[in-house]
């Protein structure tokens, strides 16, 4: 029981990540289209990193889902 309410503890968080790391993506990609020219390797692989991230807690709550 007491790991079941810590699973659905841990599910019930990840929908704020999900929307913390959308945000942090949209803040990279404005970054990046405020300076066209300017773009570096450092900010593209920095949104690269944002969306394998949210990629990995999508995949994460539904691992955390079929373990409930």
């Amino acid at each position: 029981m007491l790991g079941n309410a810590l699973l659905r503890i841990a599910k019930s968080a990840i929908p704020v990540a999900i929307l913390y790391v959308g945000k942090l993506i949209i803040d990279q990609v404005v970054g990046l289209a405020a300076h066209k020219g300017m773009v570096g390797d450092a900010g593209i692989t920095r949104l690269w990193e944002l969306v394998a991230g949210e990629f990995g807690l999508a995949i994460f709550s539904d691992v955390l889902g079929r373990l409930i």
